[in-house]
């Protein structure tokens, strides 16, 4: 997608984790099974309510999800203003959380994110299983080619 994600408003009660929350959903296809490291690239922000540590829960299918918060005890210091970690996200136009998942079979998967706290704006999501060569803009988009992309469109279409 061009546009980043977003829950408005910002202010929206929080969720625990486990509870229903707003999510989004997307299907992706996994060429082998295994261990998937999942890299949500945000924008940055601050510490703007003091209850919030900014989280989100990323899941694959039906499994359980992996949590992870923006401000936590070890890092609050240096994600808020003027913290070092907060320099560099300002200046990079960007933060990255990173996720684990596992995929039990090879093919179509549904990758959930989940709200836990609202403030956080979704840029881009990076599905990958090996390291990653050094980039300030990550690796170029997927392409959906041939029959795949086909079926896919057609799930994505409205029922009547």
């Amino acid at each position: 997608a061009a546009a980043g994600r977003a829950i408005f408003p910002v202010t929206a009660p929080s969720f625990q984790p486990g509870q229903p929350a707003p999510r989004l959903e997307y299907e992706l296809y996994l060429a082998k099974p295994g261990i998937y490291q999942v890299d949500i690239v945000t924008s940055p922000t601050l510490d703007f309510h003091a209850d919030n540590n900014l989280g989100l829960a990323v899941s694959l299918d039906n499994a359980a999800p992996d949590i992870r918060y923006v401000f936590t005890p070890e890092t609050r210091e240096s994600e808020t203003f003027l913290g070092n970690a907060f320099y560099e996200n300002a200046k990079n136009n960007t933060r990255t959380m990173h996720f684990t998942i596992k995929a039990d079979k090879a093919g179509r998967h549904s990758l959930k994110l989940a709200m836990i706290d609202p403030g956080l704006v979704l840029q881009k999501i990076i599905v990958h299983d090996d390291e990653l060569p050094s980039s300030y803009f990550g690796p170029p988009e997927s392409a959906r080619t041939g029959e795949e992309a086909r079926v896919l469109r057609k799930s994505y279409r409205r029922q009547p």
